[in-house]
């Protein structure tokens, strides 16, 4: 028996449009529609509390696409729900485990393992990446940011750019903000030109939604900015702390 549900892509909302097919012979159908729609009910609501337990009786039905849900919850870390990056890390590989696995918790974990100041686990965040570049959007981001960077790789302006372009042609706001940084920065004139006039739209477009850059927004799929912050801020606080030893 097949049933399809509706599985978040970015842990700023859980319930999004992307559709997937879960086998599940055993579970009582009416009761998880129940609780399914009362969990998008209750986050809608910003009764995050409420929500991730909806999702938990799920998970304890063995339910696996609320795997992925309780991890973006747990990454989200607001209103009543402490932010819990082990849980969140816990969910989201219990989500790519099933089989129900979504590449949206490769994304998650990815995102999670970007913000450590180990080069091994931003390795793990790199194979994440890579391995759902082609299915999920923010990736691409994502893999721009680490190239620009040199986070967990050596810094490339030019990987990055086609990372950026790759994801800016699929739609990613965010991307075709930094592609234009970087054509601006490296082209001709008439690249500069033609990047100005992409550049109305998209500064306008970020002017007018300013929750794109500061949260894990749906056009954005992938918080790395917030990111690139935690991960700047533990360096600095690793280097006060060799300096203090």
């Amino acid at each position: 028996m097949r049933w399809r549900v509706f599985a978040g892509t970015s842990a700023h909302a859980p319930v999004n449009s992307d559709v997937m097919s879960v086998d599940h012979d055993q579970l009582d159908f009416e009761a998880v529609e129940s609780h399914w729609l009362e969990a998008t009910r209750l986050f809608e609501a910003e009764r995050y509390s409420a929500a991730l337990n909806e999702f938990k009786k799920l998970a304890e039905a063995r339910f696996e696409p609320a795997f992925l849900e309780i991890g973006n919850i747990y990454e989200l870390g607001k209103g009543d729900v402490s932010l819990d990056l082990d849980k969140a890390a816990s969910w989201y590989r219990r989500s790519i485990e099933s089989d129900a696995g979504h590449p949206a918790a490769n994304l998650g974990l990815g995102r999670i393992y970007l913000q450590s100041a180990s080069e091994q686990e931003q390795s793990k965040a790199l194979e994440h990446f890579q391995s759902i570049k082609d299915r999920e959007v923010g990736a691409s981001f994502a893999l721009g940011q680490m190239y620009e960077k040199g986070i967990g790789v050596s810094k490339c302006i030019d990987t990055a750019r086609e990372y950026y372009e790759d994801a800016a042609l699929r739609g990613h706001i965010m991307a075709q903000a930094q592609l234009i940084r970087c054509v601006t920065s490296q082209a001709g004139l008439l690249g500069k030109l033609l990047a100005w006039t992409r550049s109305r739209f998209v500064f306008r477009t970020l002017k007018k939604h300013p929750e794109i850059k500061d949260c894990n927004h749906p056009l954005v799929g992938v918080s790395t900015e917030a990111v690139l912050d935690r991960h700047n801020k533990s360096l600095n606080a690793d280097a006060s702390d060799a300096g203090a030893g």
